[in-house]
């Protein structure tokens, strides 16, 4: 009769683990690339909704009907200033006409734009491309020194 010393029961383990570890391994993985990826949507949807309320100043404080590329534009480059983002620009859609813009000192401008933003995981999840969504909304208080 054979007795079992602890080393052979240790090295028997020690191959379990090393099974247990290569099941275990991939879901690991693909939680952290989803939260890596969830981290990045809700910091590109910081970005987008900072330089829509930039936007929405702008328009609030000039509200004039020629300034909307000019709105559009300033839209799109402080999303693309960030740092961490590289973000194109045919990704960033600011919807025109922008509404309330050429309206009444107190009246609302509402600047309202979208970004497709590209997942890591997205060929896993069946998703392409994110469509998120923000909007701002100031009162035109006009040109300062102005009433």
């Amino acid at each position: 009769m054979s007795r079992r010393t602890p080393s052979d029961s240790f090295r028997n383990e020690r191959g379990a683990n090393l099974v247990e570890m290569a099941i275990v391994l991939p879901f690991l993985l693909l939680l952290l690339a989803g939260v890596i990826d969830l981290g990045r949507a809700f910091y590109t949807y910081l970005s987008l909704t900072n330089a829509v309320r930039e936007g929405a100043r702008f328009a609030a404080k000039l509200p004039y009907q020629d300034n909307e590329d000019a709105i559009v534009e300033l839209v799109i480059a402080r999303v693309r200033e960030e740092p961490m983002q590289s973000v194109p620009a045919d990704a960033i859609i600011v919807e025109k006409p922008i509404q309330g813009l050429g309206g009444p000192k107190g009246s609302p401008v509402t600047v309202r734009a979208n970004l497709l933003f590209d997942p890591i995981l997205g060929p896993f999840i069946g998703r392409e491309t994110i469509t998120i969504t923000t909007e701002a909304t100031m009162r035109i208080f006009g040109v300062d020194g102005v009433e």
